[in-house]
């Protein structure tokens, strides 16, 4: 191709006013696995499940057989009884041993089979010197040798709900082995047998001289009962201990009866003793009862009231100065200090009756009181004796009915213990023969196990490779990882059943293939995802080469075409154009031309198609992203969306070149085209958020070389179309109906 020199121009990346970047990801990004990834992920990897699950399989079933063949194990097992004590030796009444009781027990005698005194006594055995098994270890002296090999070979386990122990033994060699067990648990019960032999009749002699010493207790309990029934009647002794209890109550209440009165009594002659010292027993009725009674006192008074008269009178008649009224005067004095003298010597002899009276009152009533506290001291002490005695001898009862109750519980247990010296604790249920059959390995558990192990493997194997590839698959990974909205799919050229000689001419060779369908349903996805006048002009790019930008651009401006309106496309790729080896009708002359201002644009466009133009790029500028970001091509790309009713521009990958982000700014919006199994998570969302920072208007993604295989996308949606088509031959065919749809976007 032949360069042509141009003219320096900065690009001026615009971005619009008020435009506001999204951030990276979004409300989806790095949203967790679902159910239908999870699903998605097995079917797509069945194969390798089924692989590995093969696999795994037939290695499980060959090792079974050469295992079987070569070096089978066989099992030899014995089974011990287990007798429960008696429950009078486990302290209970109920008759019952208790399930937890039962199991300890189990454990314990499980655990003693695996002693190395019950081992060492088996290896004794003369049956089982004679075995391979021991023969190997003939050339070690060291006897915790061979015990230490015999208890990592023996499998001791209790059988739950049984009373019995199970004791094995696996091995290549089915002879020896129940020879081996036979002799472990015979040791086993000749030993159980011996300690509990041992054990029970220690047990036997604590109990005889704890009877002994309880016997002697009886009988000392018993004699000292004797002499308190001797000295005293005990029938009686409650009677009269019931009596005085009667009278101690009649002597406590007469007691406090006394005290209050005693105290009552000297209140009231303290109080006698302060009326006679203030003088105020003058005014107290048995002094005025005292003085009315006597005679002297009463004669007194009436001469003393004669005399009052008689100086009245001869006040009256003789005046206050006269003599005779004088000498009446002097004698009513007389009087009057005869009057008091006696009134004074009644209360006195009164006061000290009184006083006597209520001294002697207070000497007879704290006499009394004395004498029923020294009644109540003697009764409480005679009661407190009573008392004591019969609670002694009710002690000595009680210390008496005890002791016969332990003596009858250790009859009880001397009788059980008795019984217990001639029973067997253990003994062999089932003795160990020998094994018919091997007992490892198991179909019933090598095929399960080798099933798991191949679905394990497998399921495991698919999912790192499925998280190992990044890559973008379908349309979930889009909307999960990206944050973008998938405006379609295009399937991969070897999943289709048309044959199409060249995908990126496929809508003018093949319109009714599935793939042109594919195409249409991204062409009404671009329709109805906003106004018609702002997406005139599209920017087509994806992130790597190869991707399939020129396929999808030319596609879509040739459903666009079908539809009835004029569409371009723009082969803004300088690097590698495509148009021009696409239409070799096209010149060698193109939008480079045109943006050095060469030649008129409008000369190089072709019409391969009714109403489908293409513009070719033209001769490779040394400036390419300069030439697209220059205000010729905004000029340019003006002038041709006033002429054409849709401008499609096959742009330059964003990653390699910054041609298309430059070109970007200038459109009205940029459709990402995303190549499924190839581009990553990391490689779109780089590309996305470079357009973003330039402010371009990134319209969705178009998902290309979708794998329609099974457990791959639009497998059911293409198998309808296939069969939908068939079985109705006669159906318009699809560009038929595009008239009526470029009638939609008109409107």
């Amino acid at each position: 191709m032949s360069v042509i020199p141009t003219r320096e121009q900065t690009p001026q990346i615009v971005r619009p006013i008020g435009t506001a970047f999204r951030p990276a990801g979004g409300p989806h990004a790095g949203a967790g696995m679902t159910g239908r990834d999870v699903m998605r992920i097995l079917q797509k990897r069945k194969w390798l499940i089924l692989l590995a699950l093969a696999i795994c399989l037939a290695i499980s079933i060959v090792t079974t057989v050469l295992w079987l063949q070569f070096i089978p194990f066989y099992t030899a097992e014995a089974f011990i009884g287990i007798r429960p004590p008696k429950a009078s030796a486990l302290g209970t009444t109920t008759g019952l041993v208790d399930e937890a009781v039962m199991n300890r027990l189990m454990a314990s005698n499980a655990r003693m089979v695996q002693t190395e005194s019950v081992l060492g006594e088996a290896v004794k055995d003369p049956f089982v010197q004679r075995t391979q098994w021991y023969q190997q270890f003939l050339g070690q002296q060291r006897r915790e040798i061979i015990i230490g090999q015999l208890k990592k070979k023996l499998s001791v386990s209790p059988i739950m709900g049984t009373d019995m122990i199970r004791v094995a033994m696996t091995g290549p060699n089915p002879i020896d082995l129940p020879v081996i067990v036979n002799a472990v648990a015979q040791a086993f019960v000749t030993q159980r047998k011996q300690i509990a032999t041992r054990d029970v009749n220690s047990q036997i002699t604590q109990l005889q001289d704890k009877e002994r010493t309880l016997r002697q207790k009886l009988e000392s309990n018993q004699t000292r009962a004797g002499e308190i029934r001797q000295k005293v009647d005990i029938p009686s002794l409650q009677q009269k201990l019931d009596v005085l209890n009667v009278k101690l109550r009649t002597y406590t209440t007469e007691s406090l009866q006394l005290s209050a009165e005693v105290a009552q009594a000297r209140a009231s002659l303290e109080a006698t003793k302060q009326q006679v010292e203030s003088g105020e027993m003058a005014k107290s009725p048995i002094i005025l009862n005292a003085l009315n009674l006597d005679p002297m006192y009463r004669s007194l008074l009436a001469q003393k009231v004669n005399t009052e008269a008689a100086l009245e009178a001869s006040s009256e008649k003789y005046g206050p100065k006269s003599q005779k009224y004088k000498d009446i005067q002097v004698r009513l004095g007389s009087i009057q200090k005869q009057v008091e003298l006696r009134e004074k010597e009644i209360i006195t002899e009164q006061a000290a009756m009184m006083v006597g009276g209520l001294q002697l009152e207070l000497a007879a009533k704290t006499q009394r009181q004395i004498a029923v506290e020294t009644d109540l001291k003697s009764l409480n002490a005679e009661i407190g004796d009573l008392a004591e005695k019969l609670e002694q001898f009710r002690r000595l009862d009680a210390e008496i009915q005890d002791t016969n109750e332990n003596l009858k519980r250790i009859s009880v247990k001397l009788l059980d213990l008795g019984i217990l010296v001639e029973d067997k604790p253990v003994e062999i249920q089932n003795e160990a023969t020998v094994p018919l059959e091997p007992s490892s390995p198991r179909w019933s558990i090598m095929i399960p196990l080798g099933i798991l192990l191949g679905l394990f493997i497998g399921v495991g194997t698919a999912f790192v490779l499925e998280f190992v590839d990044t890559s973008i698959k379908g349309p979930s990974d889009i909307s999960r990882r990206v944050d973008l909205p998938l405006l379609g799919m295009v399937p991969h050229t070897d999943d289709v059943e048309d044959e199409i000689r060249d995908l990126r001419l496929a809508f003018m060779t093949n319109p009714n293939s599935l793939v042109c369908e594919s195409f249409r349903q991204i062409r009404t996805c671009l329709l109805f995802s906003g106004p018609a006048g702002g997406r005139k002009t599209i920017l087509v790019t994806s992130p790597m080469p190869e991707d399939g930008r020129t396929t999808i651009a030319m596609n879509l401006a040739a459903s666009i075409a079908h539809g009835g309106r004029k569409a371009i496309v723009i082969d803004a790729n300088f690097r590698q154009p495509m148009i021009r080896r696409l239409f070799p009708q096209c010149g060698e002359a193109g939008l480079s031309n045109a943006l050095v201002g060469q030649a008129a644009w409008r000369d190089m466009v072709q019409e391969v198609e009714e109403n489908l133009f293409v513009l070719p790029s033209g001769p490779l500028p040394p400036n390419p992203a300069e030439l697209l970001g220059s205000d010729m091509m905004r000029a340019i790309l003006k002038e041709t969306s006033e002429e054409y009713e849709q401008v499609i521009i096959d742009g330059a990958p964003c990653l390699v070149v910054t041609d298309s982000s430059v070109l970007s700014s200038l459109t009205d919006g940029t459709l990402l085209v995303v190549r499924a199994g190839v581009n990553t998570y990391g490689i779109v969302q780089r590309t996305k958020d470079m357009l973003q920072r330039v402010g371009a208007h990134v319209l969705g993604v178009v998902l290309n070389g979708v794998r329609v295989t099974s457990g791959g996308y639009l497998r059911k949606n293409y198998e309808t179309f296939y069969e939908y088509h068939h079985s109705h031959p006669g159906l318009p065919k699809p560009e038929e109906t595009e008239p009526a749809e470029s009638a939609a976007e008109t409107k």
